[in-house]
Formats: C-alpha cells, sequence, structure tokens
C-alpha cells in the first residue's frame, strides 16, 4: 500500500520485543519491510502495531492504530540428525524376509518435519561376485529389515550399511 500525502505518518510499534530490528516501516509510505532475518523455529508469527498520525491536524491529535500479524513461513534450513552417530545390528545368516535387522531414528528441526529415510547406495552389502540390496528401510520409521530375496550368508558377505534421511545426514 502506498499513500502520496505526505501529510501522513506511519510509526511501528512492536508489540513484541526484538522486533524493530526484524521489521521496517516507511514513514510516509507506510510499506513494511522485512530487514532482519526471521526464522520459523524461533518466531511463528510477530505481531505489530501500526499507527497513522495526520501531522497537519488541527485542533488535537488525529491519529488511527492497526494490529498487524505477519505469518513467518517455513523453509526446510535445518538439517535431520540422528539421535546416535552410529548404530550396530545384527542378524542370522538366512534369515527370512521382513525380518527386523535395525531401528534408525533421527529428528529435524524444522517445523515441517521432513525427515524420510533411505539406504545409500545398494544397501552396502556385496558378495556372490555382484551386488544386490539385501537390506531395506521403511522410509517412514526408519526400522530396517531383511529384504525379498535376500540371500545373507556369513561366509560370503559382512553386513554393513549407511542409513540416510531427509537431507543427507549419514550415519
Amino acid at each position: 500500500m502506498y499513500i502520496h500525502n505526505t501529510a501522513c505518518s506511519r510509526l511501528l510499534q512492536p508489540s513484541e520485543s526484538g522486533l524493530e530490528t526484524l521489521f521496517a516501516l516507511d514513514g510516509v509510505s507506510g510499506e513494511l519491510r522485512v530487514v532482519g532475518g526471521l526464522d520459523r523455529e524461533k518466531m511463528e508469527t510477530a505481531r505489530l502495531s501500526v499507527v497513522v498520525e495526520d501531522l497537519n491536524a488541527r485542533g488535537g491529535r488525529q491519529a488511527d492504530a492497526a494490529a498487524v500479524s505477519v505469518v513467518v513461513a517455513d523453509v526446510n534450513d535445518n538439517r535431520p540428525a540422528f539421535d546416535r552417530s552410529a548404530y550396530l545390528a545384527s542378524v542370522v545368516e538366512n534369515a527370512a524376509e521382513g525380518t527386523r535387522v535395525a531401528a534408525v531414528r533421527a529428528a529435524d528441526a524444522d517445523k515441517n518435519k521432513t525427515v524420510f529415510y533411505s539406504l545409500e547406495g545398494d544397501g552396502g552389502l556385496r558378495g556372490g561376485g555382484g551386488s544386490r540390496q539385501d537390506l531395506i528401510v521403511d522410509a517412514d520409521t526408519g526400522e530396517v529389515f531383511v529384504a525379498p530375496g535376500a540371500d545373507i550368508d556369513y561366509e560370503q558377505v559382512q553386513i554393513s550399511g549407511k542409513v540416510l534421511s531427509g537431507n543427507s545426514a549419514t550415519i
């Protein structure tokens, strides 16, 4: 909104402390701008009071106030982090398809919580002269299972792998 009347002046009065470093209001045009770094994880809504006053008023002060709420939208700016730096699991050879091997867990500080899990590469399993995926991970829960058609043979392969979450945090 742009006001051409230079007799009007707008003043910004933050109703929450610290907001004066995040927002600026042009006293003539009334344009409200973001001038500081906003972070949804620290503040979801900024509540401001804007006051307009007629500087050429005769016979007393002529002013009005309006409440302005600024909703801060979230961006995916935080990497997910696993609750441990490493996970150790074991499974018996010839374990049946669907056998639970491990569960990993990661948290995301973002409000939109976009954590999902996936295996890196071929699941980290190699044996029998080729590569195959002997483990699968549930993308939503982080549980790791023996994959359909897996052939886990202790003498052929030592199992090690990495699980990724959301923004590629690795274990």
